[in-house]
């Protein structure tokens, strides 16, 4: 999964320390324009579209004693814990005033799938002689994104694109004919 957005620096000097959080699935690669500044459960070194992300741990997939989950076993406070791993994050990342330019930033997020492990596919649930049933969790997703936060100091002379900007005067974009226009649409301002 390729993202990027865009924001505006005024005065770079004032801009200060940007953070960057993240929660996803899978690995992730945080850029700032086109400059990688921080990567969390990806191998060390150069990094392609095709790189896989960390595998996940054996407890993402297995029960204690070694089985799949149930569904139904997910919400027990014994299993719990144990999917929530599944869950991965960027905590304050920093990206330093000296990556940023005058005018239009651009921060990008690669998103890359962590492997599935073989032994989640061979095993099979503890109450069935089936191996791996399809009604079993281990078919999640290994990629994904649910959060992302850029936080910038207050007073930074940082401009987010989450609004329409204001003093910015009349702007016009195009729109699909098919597409319903809401209030709260806007084009990006930068």
């Amino acid at each position: 999964i390729m993202i990027r957005g865009t924001f505006e620096v005024t005065d770079t000097e004032r801009a200060g320390t940007l953070t960057v959080n993240l929660t996803f699935r899978g690995g992730a690669v945080v850029y700032v324009n086109g400059e990688e500044v921080g990567r969390g459960y990806m191998p060390e070194g150069e990094i392609n579209d095709f790189t896989p992300a960390t595998r996940y741990p054996e407890e993402a997939y297995l029960t204690e004693d070694g089985y799949i989950y149930f569904p139904k076993e997910g919400k027990s406070p014994a299993i719990a814990p144990r999917i929530a791993t599944r869950t991965r994050q960027i905590v304050n990342c920093k990206i330093k005033p000296d990556k940023l330019r005058k005018g239009v930033n651009v921060l990008a997020i690669a998103i890359h799938r962590a492997p599935t492990d073989v032994r989640a596919l061979i095993r099979r649930a503890k109450q069935s002689a089936q191996v791996n049933p399809t009604h079993q969790d281990t078919f999640w997703a290994k990629i994904g994104l649910s959060e992302l936060t850029l936080i910038a100091s207050p007073g930074a002379a940082v401009t987010p694109n989450i609004s329409p900007t204001v003093g910015r005067g009349f702007v016009a974009w195009n729109q699909s004919i098919i597409q319903r226009v809401f209030i709260p649409d806007y084009p990006d301002p930068f």
